[in-house]
């Protein structure tokens, strides 16, 4: 099993009607190789005084994203399927609805690069089409 710290980007795009949203975070985290994909785990302080840990575990059957902290949720990503997440936050809790179309992964040997293609619904209602890469590099 491959281990090491990483530094990892994150950039997300939001599409929603004719607007665009982009967003980069970089962080500095921990990389570990499995039998069947990765895990990769990292602290994000998105404000003063408030931490959100973040496990990205990718498989061959799923990838998903936990976060535990200021911010709660887990998000399970399955090429063709459908899933709910509840997304809490300090402000309250708000259902989603992800609508998998894809996950692309590119596995190196001390890195992962994992691109995942999909819509996030709010009821019956599109609120976004999104685009998530994940690209981690050995420190």
């Amino acid at each position: 099993m491959i281990t090491g710290e990483v530094k990892i980007k994150i950039t997300g795009v939001q599409i929603m009607g004719e607007e665009q949203d982009v967003t980069v975070m970089e962080a500095q985290g921990d990389y570990r190789k499995t039998e069947d994909g990765c895990v990769i785990e990292y602290i994000e302080k998105p404000a003063e005084g408030m931490e959100v840990r973040n496990r990205i575990v990718m498989n061959s059957e799923n990838t998903v994203i936990s976060k535990s902290g200021a911010v709660e949720s887990e998000m399970v990503f399955i090429p063709g399927k459908e899933s709910t997440v509840e997304y809490k936050t300090p402000f309250g809790v708000i259902d989603m609805t992800i609508c998998c179309e894809d996950v692309i992964v590119d596995e190196k040997e001390y890195a992962c690069e994992i691109t995942i293609l999909y819509d996030l619904c709010s009821g019956e209602q599109l609120v976004a089409h999104c685009n998530t890469r994940i690209e981690t590099e050995i420190i």
